[in-house]
């Protein structure tokens, strides 16, 4: 029974460590989204000509509007953007929310290790001298603090 529950927080631990490298991800991908979705609102082809050469021949009453199909294919993809856009957001805000919740070391130490794009400075060595414990309490002090933050995110 043990062995099952220090599995289902071992994933716990990794999904928590997962969301806090991916942080910085988050935030490139929302401004990128920001900047298509912009695009795309200002995007409009307009008007052509019509053309028959899609219609079937025979009895019906539907015709293709170009125009009409633009529209609707622009909003659709609007709104999948503006959705995309908000679901990174409120991840960034559980972030920053579990964030709080630490102190200044914990905080130096989630920086360093996960949000630092300087594969260099994330290692146990470069944190333990930045913050001045050794490497061992600096992998302590991460376990204790995913453990505080980890069902937030």
């Amino acid at each position: 029974m043990s062995d099952k529950k220090s599995k289902k927080e071992d994933k716990q631990f990794k999904k928590a460590e997962r969301k806090l490298y991916d942080y910085t991800g988050l935030k490139s991908d929302v401004e990128c989204l920001e900047y298509e979705l912009e695009m795309l609102e200002k995007e409009y082809e307009g008007c052509k000509a019509i053309t028959y050469s899609s219609e079937t021949t025979g009895i019906t009453n539907n015709i293709t509007d170009t125009v009409y199909e633009e529209l609707i294919r622009r909003e659709k993809d609007i709104l999948d953007k503006t959705k995309k856009i908000n679901k990174k957001k409120i991840q960034i805000k559980r972030v920053e929310a579990a964030m709080s919740l630490l102190d200044e070391t914990e905080k130096k130490i989630v920086e360093a290790r996960y949000f630092s794009n300087d594969r260099r400075k994330n290692n146990w060595n470069h944190i333990s001298k930045m913050t001045g414990y050794c490497d061992r309490q600096c992998v302590n002090i991460r376990d204790g603090l995913i453990e505080k933050i980890k069902n937030r995110l």
